[in-house]
């Protein structure tokens, strides 16, 4: 370990770090690491296992995980349990598993600026832990929002950014063995959408687009999910969402969507 690294908060901040992941062990979780990638393929990391980052730093694992994988685009989370892991990846996990960490489970946000991975991982065996993660996924995302707002009040741990590992290359030791065309969920949730607005109540009140909002909101997306969903700003959705409900004498979205699940 460089001595740069080693003066990294998950190092010398290790005690606060597990403090805030605490509350994780109510799920059987163990791990957690915060992982963004740059659009110039830099990374930065945040994790409450430094004996964890220690052996896969020595180890350059970070040319191995996920993140550097050439096939990488599975949607907004990911089961390892699903994953074909070979070469320095395999024994990466074998690693993980030997330390204590088995059943990996990984949220996947983008940003403006490159993609961050949210880890988690478990020391049960029990393959029925991804049953727990899918069923909990909300409360997951909440943790992580949790999670980056203690960070980013937290002085202690704000160089975490400043220090970088650079992915030098691509490689092609983790897949996902299911057919291509499904890979890209992004594209074939909209084309779904597309498939199933053609059912949608017409208002004459309201364009096509707008009723797609409506549809949606009713479905349960918020309104950046809605704007990602149909490639609007979020301030356009916010403009159609409050128009359909001046429309349909809504004083707010729950009863907007009681009012388009009555009127189908």
């Amino acid at each position: 370990m460089s001595l740069t690294m080693a003066k990294h908060p998950i190092f010398t901040q290790a005690q606060i770090l597990r403090d805030v992941c605490k509350p994780l062990e109510r799920f059987n979780i163990n791990l957690f690491s915060h992982v963004h990638i740059n659009n110039d393929s830099e990374m930065t990391c945040l994790h409450n296992r430094p004996g964890f980052v220690a052996n896969y730093l020595s180890k350059n694992y970070h040319h191995a995980d996920i993140h550097a994988a050439n096939q990488n685009h599975f949607g907004e989370f990911l089961l390892w349990d699903s994953l074909t892991c070979t070469g320095k990846s395999h024994t990466m996990l074998k690693d993980a598993v030997d330390l204590g960490h088995k059943q990996f489970f990984t949220l996947v946000e983008r940003d403006l600026n490159g993609m961050n991975f949210y880890h988690f991982a478990t020391p049960s065996s029990s393959i029925g832990m991804n049953q727990i993660y899918l069923s909990n996924i909300d409360a997951l995302k909440a943790f992580i929002q949790y999670f980056k707002s203690t960070v980013k009040s937290a002085k202690e741990l704000s160089p975490w950014r400043d220090l970088k590992l650079i992915i030098e290359k691509k490689h092609s030791n983790i897949e996902l063995l299911v057919e291509d065309k499904l890979i890209s969920v992004d594209r074939i949730q909209k084309e779904f959408l597309k498939d199933i607005s053609y059912s949608l109540i017409a208002n004459p009140h309201l364009s096509k687009q707008q009723m797609n909002c409506l549809h949606l909101l009713a479905m349960g997306f918020s309104a950046k999910e809605i704007a990602d969903q149909l490639n609007l700003s979020r301030r356009t959705v916010e403009s159609y969402l409050a128009h359909i409900r001046q429309v349909y004498g809504c004083r707010n979205s729950k009863e907007l969507i009681s009012a388009y699940w009555n009127k189908r």
